[in-house]
């Protein structure tokens, strides 16, 4: 129970923790007032939440803050590095026109990105992504036979040979990438990095409620209000 060296305030009701109770200093007195919400701890302390997108520091990410389970299948398995990367202004694309070079080298320098150390990925993660590494090396590769093919083909109308050309030099180019994107760890969170480097941006399925540790509770931990904790009502 309180004694007279507990100092005047506000404090959790011993009898109802959603309620203060008023403690002059020697006894409970009759004045309630509705105890405050307790704060965040654990995950969730880190994560703003904005409808169906999560915001999270860039510095938390690269810190180890990541969900519990891979995100794509809601298992858990082991952990890898992935790096989240910014998206590009839409006018960098209007630089196709002077070259195709500019956008890829306006893109490399405004990119701005964060490595999460231990992302969390199951087995059927690393399968996939060993899959279209696999398809992603066969389509580059089979550009080689593609054209030896190709030339060995006999002569054919000119608007044909540019669709034969475009097709040989085009489609293993796309099915690489294609492949490429798929084998791509953080496909399935798609995690966007903001432009000026400080946040990160997931949808809410990569740091749902249910999975982090939200609250503490009044009861564990009773304290005046207005207080930060650090000065507690002593029980007995």
């Amino acid at each position: 129970m309180p004694t007279g060296m507990t100092p005047a305030g506000w404090y959790v009701d011993p009898g109802d923790p959603s309620q203060l109770r008023y403690w002059d200093g020697t006894v409970w007195t009759v004045h309630q007032s509705p105890a405050p919400p307790t704060a965040p701890v654990g995950i969730e302390a880190h994560l703003q939440r904005a409808g169906d997108r999560v915001v999270v520091a860039a510095a938390a990410i690269a810190a180890g803050i990541a969900p519990e389970v891979c995100v794509p299948h809601r298992r858990g398995g082991g952990t890898v590095a992935v790096t989240f990367s910014s998206k590009p202004p839409p006018w960098v694309y209007l630089t196709a026109v002077v070259g195709l070079i500019w956008p890829i080298i306006i893109i490399a320098i405004l990119r701005k990105t964060v490595t999460a150390p231990a992302w969390p990925v199951c087995d059927e993660c690393t399968g996939g992504r060993r899959r279209n590494l696999m398809w992603m090396w066969v389509s580059i590769a089979s550009w080689v036979p593609a054209f030896l093919l190709f030339s060995a083909l006999p002569a054919m109308p000119q608007a044909v040979s540019w669709m034969l050309i475009a097709l040989v030099a085009l489609g293993p180019l796309i099915a690489a990438v294609w492949f490429s994107d798929r084998a791509n760890l953080t496909r399935g969170v798609r995690g966007v990095v903001s432009r000026d480097g400080l946040t990160v941006d997931f949808p809410t399925k990569a740091f749902p409620r249910a999975s982090v540790a939200t609250y503490t509770s009044a009861v564990a931990s009773p304290s005046p209000a207005g207080s930060s904790g650090a000065t507690y009502l002593p029980g007995g």
